[in-house]
């Protein structure tokens, strides 16, 4: 924030954010006026900064170290006249990705048109699709349809949304999400000697390791074997235990 209003000082009168703060912070950070009218951030705190620290709009993942405050001569009314400075090392190993976060609520709809949309969205792209159950105006109950997706499928998914369920609305965030490396290989599993294969995600960040077995695979396996998911799923971890020695 850079405030606003009128800046007097030797040179004359020229508007707030000065030239020389505009010309500092050009092309490394985003900048926003207000909330007040007067001068929140000087040349010499603009040239610190850009020196300092690079633009981010959210914290990242970091583990805190040091942490300073400092305090102004000014009282601004409803805005602390503070300035605090975090110090922090970012945690390495993990990946930032934009997506997008789709919401619309839905209080008309049958529990298998809602099943037949979840289908149609993870069809056309949808990374993840979860329905929450929430009570709205004139306690209606209610469904929040809740769509994880990238820029590219922002159309499709808007128009499964609004065909399939009939919503006249639909709310959209931009965020950024952090996600382990991951890689997905494949391990054959023998039963009644058939030899199967299994699908297994495996994500690593600093000594833990996570490996989750493909959930279709392991379906697969149980319908040809006739044995149960949580056998299958047994003997699957079992092998992946034996295999990364965990």
């Amino acid at each position: 924030a850079v405030g606003g209003g009128i800046l007097r000082f030797s040179h004359g009168i020229i508007s707030n954010p000065s030239n020389a703060i505009l010309e500092i912070l050009k092309d490394r950070f985003v900048i926003v006026g207000g909330p007040i009218e007067r001068e929140l951030t000087t040349p010499t705190g603009a040239a610190m900064l850009s020196s300092l620290a690079e633009y981010i709009e959210y914290y990242p993942p970091i583990r805190v170290s040091k942490i300073g405050y400092g305090a102004g001569k000014n009282d601004f009314e409803g805005l602390p006249n503070i300035l605090k400075v975090v110090r922090g090392k970012e945690i390495e190993g993990l990946i930032k990705e934009g997506i997008l976060i789709l919401e619309t609520n839905v209080d008309d709809v049958s529990g298998e048109m809602l099943g037949n949309v979840i289908d149609e969205l993870l069809s056309a792209g949808a990374k993840d699709v979860s329905i929450i159950p929430s009570i709205t105006k004139k306690s209606r109950l209610a469904s929040i349809v809740r769509v994880i997706c990238d820029n590219n499928s922002l159309v499709n998914m808007i128009e499964i949304l609004t065909k399939g369920l009939g919503t006249l609305g639909i709310r959209v965030q931009h965020i950024d999400r952090y996600i382990l490396p991951r890689s997905i290989i494949s391990i054959p599993l023998t039963i009644n000697e058939e030899v199967f294969t299994v699908r297994v995600k495996i994500g690593k960040f600093d000594d833990i390791t996570s490996i989750k077995p493909e959930f279709d695979d392991i379906k697969h396996i149980a319908s040809r074997t006739g044995l149960s998911i949580s056998l299958i799923k047994a003997l699957i971890d079992k092998e992946v235990a034996s295999r990364f020695k965990l």
